[in-house]
């Protein structure tokens, strides 16, 4: 029954391939049997080192935040395999993050953000992504508080325009006579 299953979930091809692989029908197989003929048949493998470099060539896209770029690192890095054995107690060991931080270092777009992290030193990988976030948010937060902030001064200086703009014609100038400006003559 679940055999049957799986070849329904099979496209019409893969289904094909599966029956001429055994030379008939396959719904009387095991199930794991038939699993690993749909692996060797539909999956293509990738080569690792191929997949590496691709990894390392990887940079972030113009308007990509960080969040996306590293998942994006990430879903390359799967494929990699990072993983080796101890030389000691031969226990496996993944360094997928180590090499993930060093593909941010260099792949990040900002030049001033990578300056910065190439100066600090051990950080976690989550570390350096919320930093980079942080940085990214600031510079998108930046040119709205410039504008308010030149949005405040720009009236405070039409007020004072506005202010000295204002002609008392009752007085007259010390100087030439007219009523047309505010001057007194310094005191002296």
């Amino acid at each position: 029954m679940l055999v049957t299953q799986l070849l329904e979930c099979c496209e019409e091809d893969l289904r094909k391939d599966l029956t001429r692989d055994a030379g008939g029908t396959v719904t009387n197989s095991p199930e794991d049997e038939v699993l690993e003929k749909m692996k060797t048949l539909a999956v293509r493998r990738e080569n690792i080192m191929v997949a590496r470099v691709e990894l390392h060539e990887m940079q972030q896209n113009q308007g990509e935040g960080i969040r996306s770029f590293s998942a994006r690192i990430k879903g390359q890095a799967g494929v990699c395999k990072f993983i080796m054995s101890c030389p000691s107690c031969s226990k496996a060991v993944n360094y997928t993050n180590e090499v993930l931080k060093h593909v941010i270092v260099t792949g990040i777009l900002d030049d001033i953000i990578q300056l910065y992290l190439l100066s600090i030193h051990e950080t976690e990988l989550e570390d350096i992504i919320k930093f980079v976030e942080a940085k990214e948010s600031g510079k998108r937060s930046a040119p709205k508080m410039t504008r308010s902030v030149q949005a405040a001064g720009s009236s405070r200086s039409q007020y004072k325009i506005s202010k000295s703009q204002t002609v008392n014609t009752s007085l007259k100038c010390a100087y030439c006579g007219t009523a047309r400006h505010d001057k007194t003559p310094p005191l002296s």
